[in-house]
């Protein structure tokens, strides 16, 4: 913690809601004083649940290249260890400090929107998803709150760049991100590993869970709804377990991974040797990865893991209810991932599961949405950010 902002606690009153927000804009205000540090990195993901996704592929490849900088990562968890990089606790006094006070900023979420950024400082905005499934900002802006909609609007107007790895993923920033500036068109860093050796990964899971190396993982990633309910993720592993030992042979494992807005409630699922808690898990295309099928729902990672060349089907038990709840950009049955809405069906489409068309389908798809991922979006990210922060022409 800085001296600064060991004395804004010490001399400051400790408020919640609007009259904390207040405090911080103004002790942002405060901290222009100080001079810009160019070569001080601050990452965010998920709003600081998480030390994962684009923003931590980006890191690693940054530090590689300038080990010397300056690297926070805001975190709720102060308790983390992250090598190369500070601890900042998420929405602190000292955080706000550094977010003033840094040359670069890397986030895949929206800021709050009392955050204002200095002409010196840039800002990448990452987001989370390539391709996403649910329709997303202002094509669901009926669906968000005000102070959300407030919050993109002044991100997408600080952010120097968007990062895009696909001509969907950049026509889908035009059209509905209110984003008007440029888009690096140079993958998607946290895809790198869908284009290299996937067998470290799976080992990696197995060594994690104390399972056999040679244990097959179905990996199951539904999305949040709003009411924050469980209910709808009622997938019968026992009876799923045994339709894949069934269709494609070995010991199979369930893995369970719950979205960040609901990632509180993970132990309200019933675990067991042959059903294993994934959601804590360092990042969630690892387990792709190293997995031999994905179940989703909602969630963009169906796209992922067809990146992936990974099989997928979607589990949808509340697909009406979720459609009057949230729009989305492609209608389920014209994907390539078969479709079920029981437990039943489910089983069903294990057992019928047709690789030849499924991949055939696949390829179309990504042909169609422009994918241009590939094995080191990373690297070019990072050598991009260098060369621009260093003062450096590009090409």
């Amino acid at each position: 913690m800085s001296f600064l902002t060991r004395i804004a606690k010490k001399i400051l009153p400790r408020p919640t809601g609007q009259k904390r927000v207040r405090m911080q804009s103004a002790f942002m205000r405060f901290c222009r004083v100080f001079p810009v540090n160019r070569k001080k990195v601050v990452f965010s993901s998920f709003s600081g649940t998480r030390y994962d996704d684009n923003p931590r592929a980006i890191f690693r490849e940054m530090v590689k290249l300038r080990p010397n900088w300056k690297y926070i990562w805001l975190l709720r968890d102060e308790s983390m260890k992250i090598e190369n990089a500070k601890i900042v606790k998420t929405g602190s006094f000292d955080a706000v400090f550094h977010l003033a006070t840094a040359g670069l900023w890397i986030d895949n979420c929206r800021k709050d929107y009392w955050i204002t950024k200095r002409k010196k400082q840039l800002y990448v905005q990452t987001w989370h998803a390539n391709v996403g499934i649910k329709k997303a900002e202002k094509d669901a802006q009926d669906t968000l709150s005000e102070s959300y909609v407030k919050s993109s609007l002044n991100d997408s107007k600080m952010a120097d760049y968007f990062l895009a790895g696909s001509r969907w993923n950049e026509q889908n920033y035009r059209d509905a991100y209110w984003y008007e500036g440029e888009i690096l068109m140079l993958g998607t860093p946290r895809s790198d590993i869908f284009y290299k050796d996937h067998e470290p990964y799976h080992r990696e899971v197995c060594r994690y869970y104390g399972v056999p190396e040679q244990t097959r993982f179905c990996l199951y990633v539904p999305t949040f709804r709003n009411s924050g309910t469980l209910s709808c993720y009622n997938i019968d592993c026992a009876k799923l377990k045994q339709a894949l030992e069934r269709k494609w042979g070995g010991e199979w494992k369930i893995l369970i991974r719950l979205h960040p807005n609901i990632q509180n409630e993970q132990n309200e699922i019933e675990y067991s040797e042959d059903v294993l808690n994934a959601s804590a898990y360092k990042e969630t295309n690892e387990l792709i990865v190293a997995s031999d099928f994905l179940i989703t729902d909602y969630s963009s990672c169906m796209f992922d893991a067809m990146e992936a060349g990974k099989r997928v089907a979607l589990y949808t038990s509340d697909l009406e209810e979720f459609l009057n709840e949230r729009q989305l950009y492609f209608e389920l049955d014209k994907l390539p991932y078969p479709l079920a809405q029981t437990n039943e069906e489910l089983v069903r489409v294990v057992e019928e599961f047709d690789d030849e068309c499924y991949g055939q389908r696949c390829e179309a798809l990504k042909e169609e949405l422009g994918i241009c991922d590939g094995p080191d979006s990373s690297a070019k990210v990072a050598e991009f950010l260098v060369r621009k922060i260093e003062g450096k022409k590009r090409g």
